[in-house]
């Protein structure tokens, strides 16, 4: 079993693939009956299909929310409007491993990002390039990454169409 696009420690997520390497092939509704049964409570598989050896499940992109922001959101709108308008948004990503530092432009990765009362949305791409994750977004925002990683919720991926949808379950 593997999780292709994991997600940060402290964040939360509604949408999560599981890779699982199967002996036998099993039916996407009969592995989905046979699994949930184990699952943690709270914890919903939504469905099931069946991918090819070589398919590394990439994602194309990612919408997160953060909420509550903390942050005033008519100020906040306006650093967003400003970080969207801007060409360059430049970010120093530290290596946690020996702690080199470079100077990254997340610009690029940014799709959406818009302030709605006390949350903000966003879109990121994920790319060969990189991507950007939320806190360095927030960080461009003004506001202190590290603060806002327990307010971060995954809302959805959409993954490259190279794999099929998982089987919807009634």
């Amino acid at each position: 079993m593997s999780l292709p696009f994991p997600r940060p420690v402290g964040q939360s997520s509604d949408v999560e693939r599981l890779v699982v390497d199967m002996q036998v092939a099993i039916d996407g509704h009969e592995l989905t009956a046979r699994l949930q049964p184990q699952m943690p409570a709270g914890i919903a598989i939504k469905g099931a299909c069946e991918l090819s050896r070589n398919d590394s499940s990439p994602p194309r992109w990612v919408r997160y929310s953060i909420q509550p922001v903390p942050a005033d959101p008519v100020e906040l709108a306006e650093r967003v409007h400003a970080l969207l308008a801007s060409e360059v948004t430049e970010i120093t990503r530290v290596r946690h491993k020996d702690r080199r530092s470079r100077v990254v432009d997340i610009r690029p990765f940014i799709d959406t990002l818009h302030v709605a009362g006390r949350e903000l949305l966003m879109s990121v791409y994920v790319t060969d390039a990189g991507s950007a994750t939320p806190s360095e977004v927030c960080g461009a925002l003004g506001m202190e990454a590290d603060a806002i990683n327990h307010l971060v919720r995954r809302v959805e991926i959409s993954w490259q169409a190279s794999q099929p949808s998982p089987t919807p379950q009634q």
